[in-house]
Order: C-alpha cells, then sequence, then structure tokens
C-alpha cells in the first residue's frame, strides 16, 4: 500500500511560491541584455575585420599587388577626417599619434576595436 504524502499546499499557493521564486532569481540575475549585445557586436567587428583582410587577399592574388587600406579611409567613409581632427589639436604628440592610427591598417583597427568590445561585454 502506498501512501501518498498529505500536501499542506493547494495549487495556487505553489504557483504562487513559484512566480516568487523566479522573479528574485531574475532580480539577482541582472539585466544581461547591453553585456551580450556588446559581445556580439564585437564579435561582428572581429568577423568583419576578417573580410577586409581576406579581401586584401584576394587583391593581391589578383593583381599581384597589396592593397593598402588605411583605417582614415575607412574613417571617411562614416565622414571623419583625420586630418581635420590632427589639425584642430594643439598638442604635436597626440596629433602625430592620431595621425599613426588613421595610417594603421584597417582591418587590424577593425580587429582591435572588436576585442576591445568583446572583452567589455564579456560577463
Amino acid at each position: 500500500m502506498e501512501q501518498k504524502p498529505d500536501d499542506p499546499k493547494n495549487f495556487d499557493q505553489i504557483f504562487e511560491d513559484y512566480n516568487r521564486e523566479a522573479l528574485e532569481r531574475l532580480r539577482k540575475s541582472g539585466n544581461r541584455l547591453p553585456g551580450c549585445s556588446l559581445f556580439f557586436i564585437g564579435i561582428f567587428a572581429v568577423l568583419v575585420a576578417g573580410c577586409i583582410f581576406l579581401f586584401q587577399i584576394g587583391f593581391w592574388f589578383k593583381n599581384g599587388h597589396w592593397l593598402a587600406l588605411p583605417f582614415s579611409d575607412l574613417l571617411l567613409k562614416v565622414g571623419v577626417s583625420v586630418e581635420e581632427i590632427s589639425r584642430a589639436i594643439e598638442w604635436e604628440g597626440i596629433a602625430k599619434i592620431i595621425t599613426w592610427i588613421g595610417d594603421v591598417s584597417s582591418a587590424l583597427m577593425v580587429f582591435l576595436v572588436g576585442m576591445v568590445i568583446v572583452w567589455l561585454g564579456r560577463d
């Protein structure tokens, strides 16, 4: 003979306890959407960097010379001029650093920016 244990709680009480526990877990977990979004944006940027590099390799195979795609050209596509920024800065050292960043390969800069975004979005 099996005896069923007496359950003093009714269904409504069980459901209410479950809701309370679920809300408490949600409250403790916090909002993970911003970090997750940053992570995937960073992954996308890293993939774009890989595509830029593969495009340069394909151009080299086809034409026999390396297609330089400096970061300043990529910034010009979105309306940011590295030359104007470096001329507007009064400190010569900072202006040279900004000019150097503009001369670096687009693939490398997009990769580095993507990795920083991935690092900020990890959690």
